[in-house]
């Protein structure tokens, strides 16, 4: 009798023979090619697209994107032939191009977005700066440009609006601003006593207005004009020198335009 003893598997544990061990080996070298291929898909799909898109910013830079097949205007719902048409780069919807520079020229919003629907949804996507400078021309997008600001300056309640007859010039403006230098006309505007009084201080231009109001009718209109917002709360006289200050923002801290005399609104809230 042999005293050499059998190893038996332990309980739990397989041992595979040798085709299965090949079998499990190639599975898995098969797996991990196949990761590996997906891995550089993905990172081809990735350079591709880039690539792509670099192309279509470099074709559509200074030109419009045409459709390529014939579509339907969603708006006026003509057949637009390839090549007549728009395609808006940013959610490329077709519209024809004549609907599109009439619903640009229409719009009465800062940015104008793209008007196709689809029922209650409407598309939410901006037409591009340069887009609209094609689609309306030169004229168009200055008309659209001196829209918008008009728009944003009639919005606002901190603008000022510069008093150069007939010119645009317009500014925001804070506590901390006092005067606003028309970059249009390049006339110096106050923002406190709301005229133009170049070389002069508030304070000088106030009392200056005091001596002409008894023989200029200018002057006396503007020195009651001042006495009227006294009147009526909507500005006060600096607690030191005496100017007239009128509030230009939310904030009850002011600081006196002449003297820089710091005091508290008392004034009605603007």
């Amino acid at each position: 009798m042999s005293d050499q003893k059998t190893t038996k598997p332990k309980m739990g544990s397989y041992v595979m023979d040798k085709d299965e061990a090949r079998i499990e080996a190639s599975f898995e070298t098969n797996e991990q090619a196949f990761a590996m291929m997906q891995v550089h898909e993905k990172e081809t799909e990735r350079l591709t697209a880039r690539k792509n898109r670099a192309r279509l910013y470099q074709a559509t830079e200074y030109n419009l994107i045409t459709n390529d097949e014939v579509f339907e205007c969603p708006i006026c719902f003509s057949e637009i032939e390839p090549g007549q048409g728009i395609r808006l780069q940013e959610c490329l919807h077709e519209l024809c191009r004549d609907c599109c520079a009439n619903h640009v020229r229409l719009s009465e919003d800062a940015e104008v977005k793209c008007p196709y629907t689809d029922g209650d949804n409407a598309c939410q996507q901006t037409i591009l700066e340069r887009e609209i400078k094609q689609i309306v021309g030169r004229e168009g997008y200055n008309d659209i440009i001196e829209r918008s600001l008009k728009t944003a300056e009639a919005s606002s309640p901190n603008t000022f609006h510069c008093l150069t007859p007939d010119c645009k010039g317009w500014c925001f403006y804070d506590e901390e601003h006092n005067f606003f230098h028309c970059p249009i006309c390049k006339q110096m505007n106050c923002l406190t006593c709301k005229v133009s009084h170049e070389g002069q201080n508030c304070k000088q231009y106030q009392d200056d207005l005091n001596l002409k109001a008894r023989n200029d009718e200018t002057a006396r209109q503007n020195q009651e004009a001042l006495q009227q917002m006294l009147r009526d709360g909507r500005a006060m006289n600096c607690p030191k020198c005496g100017v007239v200050i009128q509030k230009k923002g939310g904030c009850p801290n002011m600081t006196c335009s002449v003297c820089r005399t710091g005091f508290r609104w008392t004034g009605v809230d603007m």
